[in-house]
């Protein structure tokens, strides 16, 4: 089952913990759409065209295939455990009879994931892409990008309640900072979907995606069938039946400390008002705004080796076992 000429393919990106999820169940109750779990593909594997271009890429199907498949689909809803094996394999006879760029491999991988849930068009969600849209744009310059914002404050105060993301005050305030500024650059040519705008107008939020990616609006996608597990540390609930929760807009307030509140609001710029309270916070929280640029800067660092390799794929070749769960391999 090939794409629609007109159907270009659709990433979700934003700061983690600021409502990718729902959105990704929600273009998933649609007819036509199907998009896995995060696989960090631009991060991970495009990322990665320096060391490994596309020359060479008939020497590395195999792996790149394992490193997607441990990212993608270990936690997917969709694909049990023991669909690995055998979709592995028609992957990659897929990918050796007709992948010769890091387009094709792409195309050819997520087009046959729509293609077995029954639908006809793909797409990609992953957050932290939101770091990489110019490699999203440069390998699909058709490419419908969907950017997540969410209140600073809900966004890290379930960065500090979730299971799995690090609980970390400033890594989380940095982090979510960079993603605004990274998506900023490329506001043109994106679409910007506040979290609380889509939980609590849930349809109007979800046809202006839906004209936005040339798709008709359906009443499926205002049920998702999952549960807001963002302030939780047990596992997302799944039932057909959940539809979208309006979102709780002062739900940070039983977990940040009002020292914590009032720093986001000065690193944000929400409610600095005055010169003399500008300078009355810099004042006091002149040590923390030199950890947070520490911060920064170390994730900026982090950003710059995955472009160049040195953490991503060139572990995964070399050192297999210490990326992959047993029976993975």
């Amino acid at each position: 089952m090939s794409l629609k000429y007109n159907q270009a393919p659709i990433f979700i990106v934003g700061s983690p913990r600021s409502g990718t999820t729902l959105m990704r169940y929600c273009l998933n109750q649609h007819s036509n759409i199907f998009i896995p779990h995060e696989t960090l593909f631009f991060a991970k594997v495009y990322g990665n065209r320096r060391l490994y271009p596309e020359r060479s890429l008939a020497k590395y199907y195999t792996q790149l295939l394992d490193h997607l498949f441990y990212y993608g689909f270990s936690a997917s809803s969709e694909f049990s455990k023991a669909d690995f094996s055998q979709l592995k394999h028609q992957l990659l006879l897929k990918v050796k009879a007709e992948v010769t760029t890091y387009q094709d491999f792409a195309s050819t991988v997520f087009t046959e994931l729509a293609r077995q849930q029954g639908k006809t068009r793909w797409g990609e969600k992953t957050p932290g892409h939101v770091f990489y849209l110019s490699e999203i744009f440069e390998l699909f310059p058709d490419a419908k990008v969907i950017n997540m914002q969410r209140s600073p404050k809900n966004v890290i105060s379930s960065f500090l309640k979730s299971s799995h993301v690090s609980n970390d005050f400033l890594g989380a305030l940095a982090k979510y900072k960079m993603s605004i500024k990274a998506a900023n650059k490329w506001k043109q040519s994106i679409l910007t979907i506040q979290y609380e705008n889509l939980t609590h107008a849930p349809e109007e939020a979800l046809c202006q995606v839906c004209e936005y990616i040339d798709e008709a609006f359906e009443p499926s996608m205002l049920t998702p069938g999952m549960q807001d597990s963002s302030y939780e540390k047990e596992a997302v609930i799944f039932d057909k039946g959940i539809g979208i929760k309006p979102e709780n807009r002062n739900k940070w307030k039983g977990v940040l400390t009002p020292y914590q509140s009032e720093l986001i609001d000065f690193v944000t710029k929400e409610s600095v008002e005055s010169a003399h309270q500008v300078q009355k916070f810099q004042h006091i929280y002149l040590m923390d705004m030199l950890k947070l640029a520490c911060q920064e800067l170390s994730f900026s660092l982090r950003l710059y080796k995955n472009r160049w390799g040195y953490q991503n794929i060139r572990g995964v070749l070399t050192h297999p076992s210490e990326y992959f769960l047993p029976g993975q391999l």
